[in-house]
């Protein structure tokens, strides 16, 4: 039982840092395709529609990371 625990544990963790780095890898596309101004705080509005989701879903992440740090906490316990 304690096996299954921590294998659930680790998946969970897994997944936390996958998400921490696509997010990280979305903000890095959207910085450099030259589609959005610089990012902000407030959010920002891009020329294509693909570009504002990439940039949406990356300032979500980041925000609720930096808010909370539990995607952060459970990324670095791989």
């Amino acid at each position: 039982m304690k096996t299954v625990f921590f294998l659930l544990l680790r998946l969970i963790c897994y997944l936390a840092l996958a998400i921490v780095l696509t997010a990280g890898l979305a903000l890095i596309v959207v910085s450099v395709n030259g589609q959005c101004p610089p990012l902000s705080d407030i959010g920002v509005t891009c020329v294509t529609k693909f570009s504002q989701t990439l940039a949406d879903f990356g300032l979500l992440v980041g925000e609720f990371t930096l808010d909370t740090g539990f995607p952060i906490v459970l990324a670095s316990a791989v």
